[in-house]
């Protein structure tokens, strides 16, 4: 039986990288120049959770790697400034911070990706393990696949073993299939349609296929599964109930950062002992956020803005 600590806030562990993003002034033409913005700005999944949890004024550390370099700095400083405890966020003496570099369409839909982030593979078992009395003292435990399979392995397993609550974003299709064994006893498995064909090697294609795939995560041992559809919406499905809540119509200038948002907005209604619909909800107002801004986390979220949202009022 796990025994608490006096901090039980949450805990976010895997990727804290930069993200470089070319918006594209155009439809896009591959094999061509295409006009185009480039910004940067401090992202990974797991760091982009921490964010927006701490800016609705949750506790929340995050546990990561980045490279002695400029880029690392400023990850650390720009998390930190957000109102994250960096505290964990280790420094390695030889790999380059992460970095995610992205083509946006005019649309601010994402056309392609390259994710750098071989640093990541420095956080082992002998890595995380001295920090396990940081992971025991969480209210909730959050991991991105970001991480070593063998490394999410451990925690996952552990956690069950103590009883700590433990959720999952699978992060790409690439990196989905690294949580394909461990799924038993987590709290909540994040996905997207295409991680979801990843995790459960069957193709998505209508309604009723997303259900039976939400379904089959459930029989493995995950207690709520939340399969986000993009414009289609989000499946909620646990053992006692199914949801299908549509997407809300939204003026996208960049919907990079919307899946991470609508996470951080279900786990802080979790936190606050919501579940369900509310949560869903929730979260979805979040995302709506997020999409109207070229940040990862819009740099003035609050709860007053999301309430705001939700009675459709302009923020």
């Amino acid at each position: 039986m796990n025994q608490k600590s006096v901090w039980s806030g949450l805990l976010c562990i895997g990727g804290a990288h930069l993200d470089r993003k070319a918006m594209s002034q155009t439809t896009v033409r591959l094999g061509s120049s295409n006009p185009a913005v480039t910004i940067e700005t401090c992202g990974g999944v797991a760091r982009n959770v921490a964010e927006a949890v701490a800016r609705l004024g949750e506790r929340v550390s995050l546990v990561s790697r980045v490279g002695r370099d400029r880029i690392g700095e400023r990850v650390i400083m720009g998390t930190k400034r957000a109102g994250v405890d960096v505290q964990y966020v280790d420094i390695s003496p030889t790999a380059r911070t992460g970095t995610y570099t992205a083509l946006i369409d005019a649309n601010g839909e994402l056309v392609v990706s390259f994710a750098d982030t071989m640093i990541y593979e420095e956080m082992t078992v002998a890595w995380i393990e001295p920090r396990w009395p940081l992971i025991a003292s969480a209210a909730l435990v959050f991991l991105d696949t970001n991480l070593p399979e063998q490394t999410l392995q451990y925690v996952i397993g552990r956690c069950r073993r103590e009883q700590i609550p433990v959720c999952v974003n699978l992060v790409s299709a690439a990196k989905a299939p690294k949580a394909k064994a461990h799924l038993e006893g987590l709290e909540m498995l994040f996905c997207n349609l295409e991680e979801a064909e990843a995790l459960t090697g069957k193709p998505i294609g209508s309604p009723a296929e997303a259900e039976t795939a939400a379904n089959s995560l459930l029989e493995r041992g995950v207690k709520q599964v939340f399969l986000t559809l993009g414009g289609q919406g989000v499946i909620c499905a646990s053992a006692t109930e199914l949801l299908w809540w549509p997407a809300t119509a939204a003026a996208v200038v960049d919907a990079t950062g919307a899946g991470d948002a609508f996470v951080a907005g279900v786990l802080v209604q979790w936190m606050r002992g919501t579940v369900g619909a509310e949560a869903v909800r929730f979260g979805l107002a979040m995302a709506q956020l997020a999409v109207q801004t070229v940040d990862n986390v819009a740099c003035d979220l609050s709860f007053e803005r999301i309430q705001q949202q939700l009675r459709g009022e302009s923020a």
